[in-house]
């Protein structure tokens, strides 16, 4: 997961969540990746699949708040990497 929030917000964000996955801090990665960015909200919904070697398998840029990604299509992408 790329979050666009500074690094402590997100380990704080991690620990409460109980996340079992890598997430990284770094807005600018959004930008370069297409994530669509508004002056309000803010970041729109983005999810993005990366497979081993950093591959994007599927992504997912909303167009709005309420145009969210599907966590499960994303998982499916990534099923040949998954055990």
């Amino acid at each position: 997961m790329v979050a666009p929030d500074p690094a402590e917000v997100v380990r704080r964000f991690w620990i409460r969540e109980g996340l079992d996955l890598w997430v990284v801090a770094d807005a600018g990665l959004l930008q370069v990746l297409g994530q669509p960015r508004r002056w309000w909200p803010g970041r729109l919904p983005a999810l993005l699949a990366v497979a081993p070697g950093g591959t994007v398998v599927w992504r997912h840029l909303g167009r709005s708040m309420r145009d969210l990604p599907d966590w499960e299509q994303a998982v499916a992408a990534l099923a040949p990497w998954l055990k």
